[in-house]
């Protein structure tokens, strides 16, 4: 798979511009491994006091990158490598999403003792929920883009210049 390196621009406090290259699939393939991490501390009787700060922070954080990643592939649909990246990135929110139902889960002892957590962790998954479709939108239109080109022959462009 050839990486998908996307160029994104952000500002400094000097308002100076910056150019970040994003390595989506280096980027996705880390994430997807912390996600699968979230997914084992879900199905393992921890202690909270131990790690649940841990756990969260790794929530918080793989919530965030999944939101920019995201945002930058709907900003720039056209690259030639959008659409798999689409994919990778729709199947790491459907991952993320089934490890917060673990974790919201009545058999996860991790966050069972603490409501607050609980609750952030089912907005997080509910969010999820609407990423999801909103990705399967834009692959959609991607497709629908695609295969509503109008292609035209060498011929039909020397008809058309030539009036």
């Amino acid at each position: 798979m050839t990486p998908f390196c996307q160029v994104a621009t952000f500002f400094t406090d000097n308002m100076i511009e910056m150019k970040e290259v994003i390595q989506f699939s280096d980027n996705l393939f880390y994430i997807s491994e912390l996600i699968k991490t979230i997914a084992t501390a879900s199905e393992l009787n921890m202690n909270s006091q131990l790690f649940g700060e841990k756990i969260s922070g790794d929530i918080s954080f793989i919530n965030g990158m999944l939101d920019r990643f995201s945002s930058i592939l709907a900003d720039n649909p056209g690259h030639r490598a959008a659409p798999a990246n689409l994919r990778i990135l729709l199947k790491a929110r459907a991952a993320f999403k089934n490890a917060l139902e673990g974790l919201a889960g009545q058999g996860c002892a991790l966050f069972s003792g603490d409501r607050e957590e609980s609750e952030y962790i089912r907005t997080i998954e509910q969010r999820q929920d609407e990423q999801i479709e909103l990705l399967i939108e834009l692959m959609n239109d991607l497709d629908q883009s695609e295969n509503n080109e109008v292609f035209i022959t060498s011929e039909e462009m020397n008809m058309l210049l030539k009036e």
